[in-house]
Formats: C-alpha cells, structure tokens, sequence
C-alpha cells in the first residue's frame, strides 16, 4: 500500500538524522478497535452482547524528574460498541466516554525504540438507546514504538479495559457494563523537540 511505503521511507530517511534530546511532555492520538471480552449474557447465548468496535483516545503523559524510567498520565477515551441480541446486530450502540489518569513505566531497550507500560484508573459516562450512567473504570496496557523524527513516534499498543456497571443500574445485572481488549495504532508527538535545535 502507499502510505506503507511512504512510512518505510521516512523511517529510513530519519535514521540518518542526529539524535535530539527528548522532552518530558508528550501528547499521543491512539485510535483503534475494541474486541469484547464480556460480560456474559444469556440474551445473547452467553457471548458479550457486543460486536466488534472502535475507539479512538489522546493521551498525554509526562516523565518524572526524579526517575529515568516513570511517566504520569492522564487520557479522555471514546468508545463505540454494537450492541448484538443473539446474532442480530441492533440498531443500538453502547458510547463510553472516560477521563482517567495513572502511571506507568518506559524505557528504550535500543535506540528510537520505547517500551511502555502503563495503568489507569476514572470516570466514565455510557449512554445506550437514550439512557446515561457512569461509574468507574480500570485500563492496563502495555505497547513499543518507533520514533520516525526527532519530535515524532509511531506504535502499536493493547490495552485491557473494565468498565463497572453504572450505578444507577437495575442490581440484576452483571457488576460490570463491558470488558475488553483494545488493538490501538498510535501517532505520539514529543512536546517541544521541534523546535529546540542542536548544540555545537
């Protein structure tokens, strides 16, 4: 594909490049999709009642002065999940939209690559077929990418996330609204590394 081969050419064109210092902010555009995990219903023969979604996030972290490896985050994440009834996908769609923050490690085991782990904790608002609640959510994730230009990283990341059933809610239904995995490709831009320039 063209963008594939446009990517694989700046890669190779920014290897080239000197190596600039990294600066402590970062701010990440992570879209993605969301594959369901649970809960487990009965209505639709004990599958999660999801198909298939998407998600798209901005995340913005800052590294810790007093370690090497720390970071601190905070993220507003959106998602969007078919709702299914047996094997019929229904008209109706389940909106989560959370704000959370949390911590995490990241480090580079060689040069323009980084590792990162993380976990998050919030607040989530769902709305489904005219309804809303919120209540608290859980997230980890782990993912490593690539810096293509000194102020630029492309990656790849999956992230585990637990959505408690809002407490509004009727008490028969499962604790938790929706679990899952998202398989996230991420666009992270290092706050200030364009426009710094290099010592003599």
């Amino acid at each position: 594909m063209a963008w594939m081969a446009a990517a694989v050419l700046l890669m190779i064109n920014s290897a080239a490049s000197p190596a600039q210092e990294q600066t402590p902010f970062s701010l990440s555009v992570v879209p993605g999709f969301e594959i369901p995990l649970g809960p487990r219903m009965a209505a639709s023969a004990d599958k999660p009642p999801y198909s298939i979604g998407y998600s798209a996030g901005l995340v913005g972290e800052y590294k810790l002065p007093f370690s090497s490896i720390l970071l601190a985050r905070g993220a507003i994440d959106y998602c969007l999940l078919p709702v299914v009834n047996g094997e019929t996908v229904e008209t109706a769609d389940l909106s989560l939209v959370s704000f959370g923050l949390g911590t995490g490690v990241s480090f580079s085991p060689i040069e323009r690559v980084t590792v990162k782990a993380s976990a998050m904790g919030g607040y989530y608002v769902g709305v489904i077929g005219g309804q809303t609640g919120g209540n608290l959510f859980l997230s980890a994730g782990a993912g490593m990418s690539y810096r293509v230009l000194p102020a630029l990283n492309v990656g790849l990341e999956a992230t585990y996330k637990y959505y408690l059933t809002p407490s509004s809610a009727d008490a028969s239904l499962p604790r938790h609204l929706y679990d899952g995995i998202s398989a996230q490709i991420g666009a992270t831009y290092n706050i200030g590394v364009g426009s710094r320039r290099s010592k003599v």
